[in-house]
């Protein structure tokens, strides 16, 4: 397995790689970029046989703080390395219910035309008013909220907060963790059950996807400990390969040390609403982070990979990581 991690010197990004061998590479100006599409202009989707391509973040929607360009980015990504799904992990809606589908056409409304699919997980701000959820939960755009495609059968006492979906090579299982933080032993069988199936089905990846961070070195929020505590020693037994989780408006991924992740890589992707220099000092559990500008996460998974990169705003790749069979 590849590792990367990202220090900030002055003004330049240092890559470091840990691999059979270490490599030095240094990204001090943004890469190349096109000039934005118009919305609807998008190619339809495609990527290679056998290969999924798909975004992550969260703390995205409907709120002044998130500058319109990371939309545009987004759409330049889409133009060189066609996706085909965008995995949120919750507070897709700062605003109301009224404006939210209006906000979504215009941030989204391009890539959603190309045939890019969404799929919600629940922040504490899309829980903070029942009208908001239930609008979210019930939009068959935002998720296969009906369970679907779960492996397993969810609690109708659930309310539709939870659900799975399978795109090969991935199965995606994305979870509530406003209830999980206090205590929801229901949704939590509900999981392990889901997690134990698709890896007896032989789905080669298992990814949760939630907004509460169990790792963070956030100042605003930082780690969630009765979370670490609940999750991280069960799913690294599991064999759960990757956890998205955002909260906190910056981009951090978590070690996978016995201390930190237990083999688990957790990433914190919550940077589209940044919040500057929120990240005063890393701490023992930090392999990489980016506070510095709005960012994003790509993904490509075949089988026996899965690569993501993180890109800035204006296009600047500011750490790769690897998982590998």
């Amino acid at each position: 397995m590849t590792r990367q991690t990202v220090a900030k010197v002055g003004g330049l990004t240092i890559v470091i790689a840990l691999g059979a061998a270490v490599a030095l590479v240094i990204a001090g100006w943004p890469r190349p970029v096109s000039q934005p599409r118009s919305p609807g202009t998008l190619p339809p989707v495609s990527a290679p046989s056998g290969t999924l391509r798909f975004i992550n973040f969260g703390d995205w929607g409907n709120s002044p703080g998130v500058d319109d360009a990371v939309y545009r980015q987004l759409e330049r990504t889409y133009a060189a390395k066609p996706f085909t799904d965008i995995v949120t992990n919750g507070d897709n809606n700062y605003g109301s219910t009224a404006s939210f589908p209006a906000y979504v056409r215009g941030s989204l409304g391009a890539l959603q035309a190309a045939g890019v699919r969404l799929h919600f997980s629940l922040g504490n701000h899309d829980v903070d008013s029942e009208d908001k959820w239930k609008a979210q939960v019930g939009n068959p755009a935002w998720g296969e909220w009906d369970c679907a495609q779960c492996r397993t059968t969810r609690p109708k006492s659930s309310r539709s907060r939870y659900y799975s979906f399978y795109r090969a090579p991935v199965r995606f299982i994305l979870l509530d963790s406003n209830t999980l933080v206090t205590g929801d032993l229901e949704q939590m069988a509900w999981a392990t059950q889901e997690i134990t199936a698709s890896a007896r089905a032989s789905e080669p990846w298992q990814v949760l996807v939630f907004h509460h961070p169990p790792f963070s070195a956030a100042n605003t929020h930082g780690a969630v400990k009765a979370l670490a505590d609940q999750l991280a020693p069960v799913l690294a037994t599991l064999g759960v390969d990757v956890v998205f989780t955002g909260h906190d408006h910056t981009y951090e991924r978590i070690k996978t040390t016995p201390d930190c992740g237990r083999g688990v890589q957790y990433v914190v992707s919550g940077a589209m609403k940044l919040r500057r220099d929120d990240i005063k000092q890393p701490n023992d559990c930090t392999a990489a982070y980016w506070d510095d500008s709005q960012a994003f996460v790509l993904v490509e998974a075949t089988a026996r990979r899965f690569s993501a990169q993180v890109i800035s705003a204006d296009g600047t790749v500011v750490d790769t990581w690897d998982l590998k069979r």
